[in-house]
């Protein structure tokens, strides 16, 4: 439920409720469409693992699949030979083989190499979108896109300072409240100062 945020009573997320409170939208889609994708960066490496779901609604085996993945900047100019693209594709149409979609979800993973990308920072907050173009019989069906960051925020595990936290393998210390109040109620109404 949708909770209540009263300045008597205090505020509540999750009181016991059930049922939809908030618009609801319908998509039409193909019978065979990109369900979800997912990006998880590795800044080690230089790698992002791409994971693809593909979800077939027929009963049948869909044969002569293919999958194309392109990845562009987001929020900044790429400069190539001194000249500024805002879409210059990295891996431009990078096509990845499956051999087929069967009845229900399928997933795809693939891991693709960054020779070189800028590095998400709170003060540089570079993004980039990931496109993932289905197609069958060499015929382009769907797509979908994802923005995601190069970026690694993990805690130290193991050694002397375990418990401590780093944001691309550099320590950080986060500062602040979690929040106050009900922000989901907040959101509902429109009061967003």
């Amino acid at each position: 439920g949708p909770g209540w945020d009263d300045p008597q009573l205090g505020w509540h997320h999750c009181p016991a409720g059930a049922g939809i409170f908030n618009r609801v939208f319908l998509e039409e889609r193909n019978d065979l469409f990109i369900g979800d994708l997912f990006v998880r960066p590795d800044i080690d490496h230089g790698t992002i693992e791409v994971r693809i779901e593909v979800v077939n609604t027929t009963t049948y085996v869909r044969e002569d699949c293919s999958l194309y993945l392109s990845i562009f900047p987001r929020n900044f100019h790429e400069k190539i030979d001194n000249e500024e693209l805002f879409s210059v594709a990295l891996p431009v149409d990078l096509p990845c083989r499956i051999d087929y979609a069967g009845p229900g979800i399928n997933y795809y993973r693939f891991c693709i190499k960054l020779p070189s990308f800028r590095l998400w920072e709170p003060e540089t907050p570079w993004l980039y979108t990931i496109r993932a173009v289905f197609h069958e019989a060499g015929i382009p069906t769907d797509s979908r896109d994802r923005i995601f960051g190069m970026r690694k925020f993990h805690m130290d595990e193991r050694g002397e300072s375990r418990g401590s936290l780093f944001l691309n393998n550099r320590p950080i210390i986060l500062r602040g409240a979690n929040e106050m109040g009900h922000l989901q109620r907040d959101v509902m109404r429109g009061d967003v100062h």
